[in-house]
């Protein structure tokens, strides 16, 4: 990549376009009509690193529909890592009906592209979030939906009332 900076008063310059956490080399000369003078030694840089984009969700499975009902939810790393290694995913989930209490969180190391999720209620649809850290931060959520299944009442119906009357049954 070559930049040039016109005018005699001029002492930076500023490069865009780099890479996150990627190593450059800068050599610097003065030109004018006559010709090139001598260039700098190459001076090495680093730009700093920034976090990854976020994991990409695959499955959201139930692994039992009856009590203690449990979930588990599949990811692919991030496509953007900067050349970094994912250092643990956040996994956050709460019922969607249920914003005045937090989310239940896990910490999952960063070879694992799974978690388990538990303390699930019946007939309740859930909000998961998923996120990916390396030595730079955290990237935004990936966010997953699951819905847990209704399942079949466990016992008879309680204070029922009958009224019978001109030969029907009210309930």
């Amino acid at each position: 990549m070559n930049g040039y900076i016109y005018g005699n008063l001029k002492f930076h310059a500023t490069i865009t376009g780099l890479e996150p956490n990627t190593e450059y080399a800068f050599r610097v000369c003065a030109f004018n009509l006559q010709g090139d003078g001598e260039r700098t030694p190459p001076k090495k840089m680093m730009t700093g690193g920034m976090p990854p984009s976020p994991p990409r969700p695959q499955s959201v499975t139930m692994l039992s529909d009856d009590p203690p009902l449990r979930a588990r939810i599949d990811w692919q790393p991030p496509e953007i890592t900067y050349n970094q290694p994912i250092n643990a995913y956040t996994v956050y989930y709460r019922p969607i009906d249920n914003f005045g209490n937090g989310y239940e969180k896990l910490e999952v190391p960063g070879t694992q592209t799974y978690a388990e999720l538990t303390k699930l209620f019946m007939g309740k649809e859930y909000e998961i979030l998923v996120s990916a850290g390396n030595d730079d931060g955290w990237s935004s959520n990936a966010t997953e939906k699951l819905t847990t299944s209704i399942g079949v009442p466990d016992g008879e119906p309680l204070n029922v009332r009958y009224d019978i009357s001109a030969g029907q049954v009210w309930f």
